[in-house]
């Protein structure tokens, strides 16, 4: 009987030991003799973040197990840079991706859009971007696509939404072209969608909630 428990202790202890060697390979920083090429991923990345982005701030790391299911999966680092956070990562000791460009071009359209509309009145609004050219290029000014989604009986029930139309017809002109996308829904109800283009006109507020449609592929 205590050889049986003796036994079970035993299992359980080299059970823990695995789960916690495969948290800290996930989700903290791999020790050298744990994963060696995580390491790598790691220098390779501050190395990259420190050359591209010197006042960064690290905060915080994914250094999963290098092949699950045939599947490989990156090391990845999370930083923060003038309020802008962003991700890095690198596989087998080489970058595969840097997060910055997008990351910063995301933070373009959200001061627009949530600062500098949506928060000032109290409003809030699913948003989705979508960049359709080189967001390497710093401010965006390209092809943009929006997307906001919105609670409400009706569209003229939610009250801001010509509002703006007419905010956005200003703000966004500087880009090549865009596409902005509003949905008004009622729970998982779409209630009407408008497609707004950069040559849309709507001579009025009456003309505008008269462009919703129900949407077709909802």
């Amino acid at each position: 009987m205590k050889t049986k428990k003796k036994r079970l202790i035993i299992l359980l202890s080299i059970a823990a030991i695995v789960i916690g060697f495969t948290v800290w390979d996930i989700f903290i920083d791999p020790p050298a003799w744990w994963r060696f090429e995580r390491q790598q991923d790691k220098l390779v990345i501050s190395e990259y973040v420190e050359r591209n982005y010197p006042n960064a701030k690290n905060t915080g790391g994914q250094f999963p197990i290098q092949k699950i299911a045939e599947v490989h999966r990156a090391s990845t680092m999370y930083f923060e840079l003038d309020e802008i956070e962003f991700k890095v990562s690198a596989e087998y000791g080489k970058i595969v991706s840097d997060g910055y460009p997008e990351a910063r071009a995301t933070a373009q359209i959200d001061d627009i859009i949530k600062d500098g509309f949506l928060k000032p009145k109290n409003l809030t609004a699913g948003t989705l971007y979508r960049f359709h050219d080189d967001y390497n290029n710093y401010p965006y000014t390209g092809n943009l696509y929006v997307e906001l989604r919105v609670q409400g009986l009706s569209p003229q029930d939610v009250g801001w939404l010509y509002d703006f139309y007419g905010y956005w017809k200003k703000e966004g002109e500087f880009f090549s072209d865009y596409r902005v996308d509003i949905y008004v829904n009622e729970g998982n109800e779409n209630m009407g969608w408008i497609v707004i283009k950069k040559d849309s006109e709507f001579a009025d507020e009456t003309e505008f909630y008269s462009a919703f449609k129900i949407c077709p592929y909802w």
